[in-house]
This record gives C-alpha cells, sequence and structure tokens, in this order.
C-alpha cells in the first residue's frame, strides 16, 4: 500500500507540479496555479512521511508490548 501510494499519488503531484511550471512558463498557466501545485506536491510528500512515521511508532510499540525493546 505504501508503495502503491509513493508511486502513484507522490509521482502523480510530481508530474503535475512539472507539467504546471512548464504551462507557467509557457504563460498559459498563472503563478497562483503554479504555487497552488507545488504546495500539493509537498502537502502529498508531507502526508507519505506522517504515515511512515505512524508506521514507525506502531513498530515500536509492538516491539515494546512484546518485550523486545
Amino acid at each position: 500500500m505504501r508503495r502503491l501510494y509513493e508511486q502513484r499519488v507522490v509521482a502523480d503531484a510530481k508530474l503535475s507540479t512539472e507539467a504546471t511550471l512548464q504551462a507557467y512558463q509557457s504563460d498559459i498557466a498563472d503563478f497562483t496555479t503554479l504555487l497552488r501545485a507545488q504546495l500539493t506536491e509537498l502537502d502529498t510528500q508531507l502526508d507519505m512521511l506522517q504515515v511512515r512515521v505512524e508506521r514507525a511508532r506502531a513498530q515500536a510499540r509492538l516491539l515494546y508490548l512484546m518485550g523486545e525493546i
């Protein structure tokens, strides 16, 4: 599931930012649209990192409860 999120959602957000940047450089998109695309990409990356942190915390809790820490 995590890989799917990274490969699809994060990659799609990056592609969207790149396409919007090209559109901005060609005067097709405005600066606000570019900023929104970049913020969406950053939010997506942040969400992915938060999921990783929560997973690591859960693993640490399980190890603690099992007496392995």
